[in-house]
This record gives C-alpha cells, sequence and structure tokens, in this order.
C-alpha cells in the first residue's frame, strides 16, 4: 500500500517529497501539503505558483468522500 495516498505532486519547493491533500483539523477544509518540507497550499491551483504557506496547521487525513465532493480526486496521482 503506498504511504502518500492522496499524492498530487512533487514538491517544487524542497523537490524531496509529495505534495498531499490532508484536512485541517480545526475547521475540517482541504488543502495541500508536503510530506518534507511541511509547505501548504490552500488549492490546486496555487501549485503552479510560488504561494504557500509555513504556518503548520495541525492536518489530519481525510477520507476520500470529502476529496471527491471537493472535485480533487482527479488530480491524485496513481502509483
Amino acid at each position: 500500500m503506498d504511504i502518500y495516498e492522496f499524492k498530487v505532486k512533487w514538491c517544487k519547493v524542497c523537490d524531496q517529497g509529495w505534495v498531499e491533500i490532508v484536512k485541517d483539523k480545526n475547521n475540517e477544509n482541504l488543502l495541500l501539503q508536503c510530506s518534507e518540507c511541511m509547505s501548504q497550499w490552500n488549492g490546486i491551483t496555487e501549485l503552479s505558483s510560488d504561494i504557500f504557506s509555513e504556518d503548520e496547521i495541525e492536518v489530519i487525513k481525510p477520507e476520500i468522500e470529502d476529496i471527491i465532493k471537493k472535485g480533487w480526486a482527479k488530480y491524485i496521482v496513481e502509483n
């Protein structure tokens, strides 16, 4: 099983980890976070820009249903 189940892109900030879909533990919003440098993005379109946050919001693994509802399932990279 892939430990990066909801990966969408290789991180351009650190070039060492996968950007994954995660869920903000406090408000349950979906966001994107690098598995290595912990840079965060609020949306898929922001991945192509230099807009990212290093606030380190506490995140949890989302449910696939949340990802599908948000319309982000199509961005998940398969092995």
